[in-house]
């Protein structure tokens, strides 16, 4: 993100007032923590939370903190230059409910 064409994007984004919706929070490795799932667990059948446990225990990528670092910088110079940040949809999926993750891709724009 250090290299010139990007900044050169980064900038026209800014200038065209193009709306940027990272959904950060399908990069990041799920954090029980930062994610509430002791709430959601009420929303799952003990089978169901079963496999949500089990995928819980194996991170996505391998490279998980790399990506989100970069995408916490992309995020940052993309606001500093002025661009429009949305968040989008929630992510659907099995291990993070819709609602939850919204609100953990606010707080990963704020961190």
């Amino acid at each position: 993100m250090s290299r010139p064409e990007f900044k050169q994007i980064i900038r026209l984004a800014s200038e065209y007032r193009t709306v940027l919706t990272p959904t950060a929070v399908v990069l990041e490795p799920i954090d029980p923590s930062q994610c509430k799932m002791d709430e959601q667990k009420s929303y799952f059948t003990p089978e169901a939370w079963a496999v949500v446990e089990k995928r819980l225990a194996k991170p996505l990528f391998p490279n998980a903190a790399e990506i989100m670092r970069n995408c916490r910088e992309f995020i940052h110079q993309a606001w500093q230059a002025g661009c429009i940040l949305t968040t989008g949809t929630d992510q659907v999926g099995f291990t993070l409910l819709p609602g939850y993750s919204i609100w953990r891709e606010m707080e990963i724009f704020y961190e």
